[in-house]
Formats: structure tokens, C-alpha cells, sequence
């Protein structure tokens, strides 16, 4: 009697493992096949949010139960503790952070000579207005530690530091200050997204408001002061982020995202405007054109960090109505977007720079610099800002 249940599910399994096989060897026919029209929407579309989406919907469309077959995947990396996947473009670290190995070439090193120079510039402009500049770099979530053979992004990260640290420009050490809010890596960063926590937002946003206020830029009291925090709703989400789509939930897990809407959000007032055109973007209230209504999506698939703001658009203003709190500049990409949105809530305008996404032949900053008065400038990001601050 056991050996026949022993052949039967020996059997069994073998059937499976073979119907198993099957499906995904048709699935790795249409991935395969869809590599070369990646390349072709890459050389079309460029580095922007209708690259992502023609991908996503383009794998979407070639993959039957897409999700399923990946989180399958990803469960059984993990019960063979493989830290390392997609051939070495996603790997996880030992605090539990999957990493995206950035591809540092010689290129985005002569873009970091030229970023300094821009910073240098700005800083340059800034003085001479008697404008507070502040640069503001991120911690990189490998903390210095890449597999052998990957080129470090540090490298670009200490290339401008290097440039800059003797040219009178004011650096916010995040770094430091995460030490000494004993703030961990795996802490401020998701685990399974390339963006910044919920926590580490808010410190982000408080960390300015500080430095500004150092600067005699008032910004009046702490913007979050925690969980508790009277003020604010707080609501949250389940967030499988952009460093886990190839390997599922399963694999290393799922990230909380937090949502903090003021308490009285019905009686905010915002006005979106494009910097370039000058168009009208919309209005409304701080959860409709701060967090372009993310509480009401409902599908947690959906809960993604850059739908704060405009992710993908190069330069537009947002203006708090109720505010009489100071007009700020600020260039950076979207490990900011959150700080930035809670930055909104205490100050009269911000204008916003994502120097990836320029518009040919525009030069946003020197526009914004012409247009408004600004109380501060400040430069945040946590990855490469492309070829140049001031745009093609």
C-alpha cells in the first residue's frame, strides 16, 4: 500500500512539474520574443513614464496569470536562499534590502563632473541673489557593498561630493543624521521599492524644515510628528514595490506605505501649474492635487510612491493658497516626492525641477530663477539626475 501511494504521487508530481513546465516555457517564448520591442519602446520613448507603462502593458498583455508565475518564482528563490536575481540586475542584501545595481558607466561619471558644475552654478546664482542653496544627496540603500564585477554608484555619488566640498556649498548629511536619529538603512529605504519609506520621508521633510530654519527660512513647526500626530489621518497600505515585480510577495515580503492626510483636507486649497507652458494643471484640495487621490484606488497593486506629485513631468508650481509660508526651488527626483508633498502644506509655493525628464531647448531652472523670488533652493535626490540640471 505505501509503495503504490509513493508511485502515485511520484506521478502525481511529475505531472505537475510537467504541466508546470509547460506554461512557463510558453510564457519565456513571448518574454524572449518581446525582448527586441523593449529595446525599439526604449529608443522611442527614452527615460520617461511612458516607457514604464508600454512595458508593463506590454508584459502584461504577453504573460497569462503574469503574477502568479512570479510569485512562484520568487517563493522558491527564497526556500533556496538565493539573494541574487534577474542575472544580477536585483540583489538582496544582507539587512534585507533587494538592491537595484545601477548600470554606472563611464557616461554617467563625465555626467557627475558635469551635475557639480551645474550645482556650482546654482550655488554661484543663489549667493549672489542672497538665496540659501542647500544640496541634499541620499544614503545609497548597498550602503558601499556591490557583488564583484558591478560598477559602485557611489562612485557617481563621491565624484560630486568631491567637486563640491570645497566650493562653500552647503551639504546636508543625511548620512549622519540617520546615525544619529539611529535610523537604519532598512528603515529608510523599502525593501522591495527604490524609494524611501514612509518614516524616512517624514524625516526628510522635517531634516529641511530644520536646515531652512537654521537659514532664518521659517517653516513653522514640526510637519509630522509620528504616528499620533493629531493633525493627520493616517491611513495604510499594502506595497509590493518596483524591486519586487520580477519575484512576487513571497520572496522578501511586502512594504507598508502610509498616507498622511490632514484632518481638515477639506478645507485646503491647491493650484497646480505647468513651469514650461504656464498651462493650468488642476485644483482642488491637498488629497486631490498633492496625492492625486491615492487613498481612493483601492487595489493595493496599485499603491505605487511615485503617483505623489507629477512622476514623469520636467517643471510645475504648486501654490498653497492657505500658506503665507515661504516660496521654495526644488530640484530633485522622486525618492523626494513625499517629502515634497509634505512640504507643500506649510509654504506659499513650491516650484518643482526633475531634471531627468527635461524638454528640449527649455532651461526650467534660469525660468524659475527669473519668475519668482525664492526664500531657498534646495537639490535632493538619491539616484543619478541625468545629464544635466539645466536640461538639453
Amino acid at each position: 500500500m505505501k509503495k503504490q501511494v509513493s508511485t502515485n504521487s511520484i506521478c502525481f508530481l511529475f505531472v505537475f512539474l510537467f504541466i508546470l513546465s509547460m506554461g512557463f516555457l510558453l510564457n519565456l517564448r513571448n518574454l524572449v520574443q518581446n525582448r527586441g520591442t523593449v529595446y525599439e519602446i526604449y529608443l522611442e520613448e527614452g527615460y520617461s513614464k511612458a516607457y514604464f507603462e508600454k512595458i508593463d502593458n506590454l508584459y502584461r498583455e504577453n504573460v497569462n496569470k503574469k503574477d502568479k508565475w512570479i510569485e512562484m518564482y520568487g517563493a522558491v528563490q527564497r526556500l533556496l536562499g538565493r539573494s541574487i536575481i534577474g542575472n544580477m540586475e536585483y540583489v538582496k542584501n544582507e539587512n534585507g534590502l533587494i538592491n537595484f545595481m545601477l548600470n554606472i558607466d563611464a557616461q554617467d561619471i563625465v555626467n557627475a563632473d558635469v551635475i557639480s558644475n551645474d550645482l556650482l552654478t546654482l550655488n554661484s546664482v543663489c549667493r549672489e541673489k542672497g538665496i540659501p542653496f542647500f544640496y541634499v544627496p541620499l544614503p545609497l540603500r548597498n550602503d558601499g557593498s556591490v557583488p564583484s564585477g558591478l560598477v559602485n554608484a557611489n562612485l557617481y555619488f563621491e565624484k560630486i561630493r568631491k567637486n563640491i566640498e570645497n566650493e562653500e556649498v552647503s551639504i546636508v548629511n543625511v548620512a549622519n543624521l540617520l546615525k544619529i536619529e539611529k535610523m537604519p538603512l532598512e528603515k529608510f529605504y523599502m525593501k522591495t521599492d527604490v524609494h524611501l519609506t514612509t518614516e524616512a520621508e517624514i524625516l526628510i521633510a522635517n531634516i529641511l524644515a530644520k536646515v531652512l530654519q537654521d537659514k532664518g527660512v521659517n517653516i513653522g513647526e514640526e510637519l509630522i510628528t509620528g504616528t499620533d500626530d493629531s493633525r493627520y489621518n493616517m491611513h495604510s497600505h499594502k506595497l509590493l514595490g518596483n524591486l519586487a515585480r520580477s519575484v512576487g510577495k513571497y520572496y522578501n515580503g511586502v512594504d507598508i506605505f502610509n498616507e498622511y492626510i490632514p484632518v481638515d483636507d477639506r478645507n485646503t486649497m491647491f493650484i497646480m501649474k505647468d513651469l514650461v507652458s504656464d498651462n493650468f494643471l488642476k485644483d482642488g484640495i491637498y488629497s486631490h492635487v498633492v496625492m492625486n487621490n491615492y487613498d481612493d484606488l483601492g487595489d493595493e497593486n496599485l499603491y505605487w510612491v511615485t503617483n505623489y506629485l507629477r512622476f514623469g513631468q520636467y517643471a510645475y508650481n504648486i501654490e498653497n493658497k492657505q500658506s503665507d509660508g515661504p516660496n521654495l526651488l526644488i530640484i530633485a527626483d522622486s525618492c523626494g516626492y513625499r517629502a515634497i508633498a509634505f512640504l507643500t502644506l506649510c509654504c506659499r509655493n513650491i516650484t518643482f525641477i526633475d531634471p531627468r525628464f527635461p524638454v528640449k531647448g527649455i532651461n526650467a531652472i534660469e525660468n524659475a530663477m527669473d519668475q519668482y523670488n525664492y526664500d531657498a533652493v534646495i537639490c535632493l535626490h538619491g539616484y543619478p539626475l541625468g545629464d544635466s540640471l539645466y536640461g538639453k
